[in-house]
């Protein structure tokens, strides 16, 4: 087994590092067949096909032929799984050969980003046509590797999971450039090199450049207690939201929600905070009143014992919610007063 990786190591190595080939002199058929070899499938066919292999797949595939070189390099979407051992050379491959990516996924399971310069030079080659970048690690300490997205006018959609910044500064620098981003996802971010949670120091900052994202769509701050913004100001420019996700909320901030994002259909506070009924309940009827267009409600922690209060969440939302996640205990009691709750 460990021949069989080092042997598969190697592959990857020598497809990744090899130089463009030389249709004279590299490739393995004769000049006279490349004619009628790349008639057999349409470009635009031969790069969708290519789109679904792994990264060390395409890099193989540019040593077939021109047409399967020049198919690969108008691939748009990338998935790159950066490690240890090959993430230069992956990057390096990357930055070299696509030029009309639209969609960028990467993932990092390291501590730390081994190649911050080399992450910014690949965003750097695709940042004119990138329409969604989704980066995902375990709290990788990525500092400025992502600043080349500033420059991406065509982002729509922006997706950080269990990443490190080295401060707010970072991802505001980002964000304050952006115009037409209709989905950012900040799950479970966090800034500085010791913090465990998020600090409400770092919510004022970055709550002006997150309102001023006017075609936002969906916003995710899983891991965010939303009353720790300034939730009049963060919600006053966002007349398309129709999907929020959050850890924590309070009845103010959820009353402001309702008050402005008049588009809203999909609500998840998933923290465990919410279990306080008193904070969180008004806001929640307050929501499903002046929201009758709302479909989702994704309550799984909250916990309620006031009757009344059950009977009037039955009320608001028993019309118009298709989908409503709660925790078992409550799910019995509302069961009891409704017979279509899903």
């Amino acid at each position: 087994h460990q021949q069989a990786n080092n042997k598969q190591n190697k592959q990857t190595m020598s497809a990744l590092t090899r130089h463009p080939p030389n249709i004279n002199n590299d490739c393995r058929y004769e000049e006279h067949d490349e004619p009628r070899r790349s008639a057999l499938v349409q470009p635009d066919v031969l790069t969708t096909i290519i789109s679904f292999l792994e990264l060390r797949d395409m890099a193989s595939c540019c040593s077939v032929s021109q047409a399967f070189r020049a198919a690969t390099g108008q691939v748009e979407t990338v998935h790159i799984q950066l490690d240890h051992v090959h993430s230069v050379q992956k990057l390096h491959f990357a930055t070299r050969m696509f030029r009309n990516l639209k969609n960028v996924f990467l993932e990092y399971r390291g501590d730390a980003l081994v190649c911050p310069s080399d992450v910014r030079a690949f965003l750097r080659s695709c940042c004119s046509t990138i329409r969604q970048f989704y980066f995902t690690s375990r709290y990788t300490f990525s500092g400025a590797a992502f600043e080349p997205l500033r420059c991406a006018p065509l982002l729509e959609k922006l997706r950080f999971k269990c990443c490190r910044f080295d401060s707010v500064d970072d991802l505001i620098v980002i964000l304050e450039h952006q115009k037409h981003l209709s989905v950012l996802d900040l799950s479970l971010v966090k800034f500085g090199v010791d913090s465990t949670f998020l600090l409400r120091r770092d919510y004022q900052p970055i709550a002006p450049y997150i309102g001023a994202l006017r075609n936002l769509h969906e916003l995710i701050l899983d891991g965010w207690d939303l009353q720790c913004f300034d939730t009049a100001k963060l919600f006053c420019k966002m007349p398309k939201l129709s999907k929020l996700i959050v850890c924590e909320a309070s009845d103010e901030s959820l009353m402001h929600v309702s008050q402005h994002c008049r588009n809203l259909r999909t609500l998840e506070i998933n923290g465990y905070n919410c279990r306080r009924e008193i904070s969180v309940v008004p806001g929640l009827l307050s929501l499903l009143h002046r929201l009758p267009i709302i479909e989702t409600l994704y309550i799984p922690h909250l916990k309620l014992h006031d009757d009344d209060l059950i009977n009037e969440l039955c009320e608001a939302g028993g019309r118009h919610l298709k989908v409503l996640v709660v925790s078992p205990d409550l799910f019995s009691r509302i069961s009891a007063s409704v017979d279509d709750v899903l």
